[in-house]
Formats: C-alpha cells, structure tokens, sequence
C-alpha cells in the first residue's frame, strides 16, 4: 500500500478501503465464534430461560430484532433439552453466519403429538436446500443432515423449509 500511496493514490485508497472491510468482516466472524462458543447453562437456568438469554444477547450481538414466543411447553428430560438447544444454537448461529437477516420468530411450545418443539424462522436471504444439506461445517458445527440424524435418533422430527431470497424456517421437535 506504501509504493501505491505514490504512483496511484486511488487504488492505495481502494485497497485500504477493501482491508478495512475484510477485518471488519473478520472481526464479526470471530465474535459469532466466541458467541457461539459460550457455555451453555442449561442446568443453572433452565431450558426456557437459558433460549431468553440467549436470544437476547443474540439480538445485541447481530443486530437483529428477535421475537421470542413461549407457548406451553411438556416437561422434557435434560437429554431432550440439551438436544433442541444445540439444534436451536446451530440454527442460529447460521442465521448470524449466512442469513444476512434482520428479523427472527422463535417459537417454544408443544406438537399435537406431545412433543416438544422449537421453531426458528428468520427473514435472510434463504439457501438452496438440496445444495446444503449433504454439507459437514468445518468449524465444528453440525451440518443440517447431522441435526437431522440427531432429532430422528431421539424419535423427533426436524424439518427445514428455505428458498432463495425467502428466508428459512428450522423446525424441530423431540418427546419428552
């Protein structure tokens, strides 16, 4: 960038400009990491409470406004809880990470079938399902067929619905 500041000051100006965008970019990434990180609480907490703290600090740390609905809800073991809360984690630290979304829905409550179920629906960009979903995350997250294989595994039921450019909408539910 110095030699460039001296033969051709706008693109000097371009590629400082750029770098700054990429740190930028960078930054935002490694603290959805640490973010993503954190310990979860479950057992201090509780399973409802420890999703309103998250989402919570979710909004601050993405700027986005997330909606959080608590409807009745069955008495689920910690397995199951500690189950639709990585789900629920997963799911929202893709929306941070690809969703370029504003707005988050999550819903808390119970199938007509009994089980417990949480909802993530958010307002981003969407994907192309089919490209996405035979996908492993390098970063040590769970990749849609692994959170899949998790719910099923369990006896519950994990359904995605997306298109680009309509948002995406996380479905999952576990028995008791």
């Amino acid at each position: 960038v110095s030699k460039l500041l001296h033969t051709d000051s706008a693109k000097a100006e371009f590629e400082l400009k750029e770098t700054k965008n990429k740190l930028r970019e960078m930054i935002k990434e490694v603290r959805r990491s640490i973010f993503a990180l954190r310990p979860i609480d479950l057992e201090r907490h509780g399973f409802i409470e420890t999703i309103r703290r998250y989402c919570n600090d979710y909004g601050q740390q993405n700027d986005a406004h997330v909606d959080l609905d608590i409807q009745k809800t069955p008495q689920l073991t910690a397995m199951s809880e500690a189950v639709l809360f990585r789900i629920f984690q997963e799911s929202m630290n893709n929306v941070a990470k690809h969703a370029v979304a504003t707005r988050v829905q999550i819903i808390l409550g119970t199938t007509q079938q009994g089980q417990g179920f949480i909802s993530i629906e958010d307002n981003g960009k969407g994907f192309n399902l089919e490209e996405a979903s035979d996908r492993v995350t390098s970063a040590g997250g769970l990749g849609l067929k692994q959170m899949q294989e998790r719910l099923e595994s369990r006896g519950g039921v994990f359904e995605i619905t997306t298109a680009k450019g309509q948002g995406t909408k996380v479905f999952a539910s576990v028995p008791e």
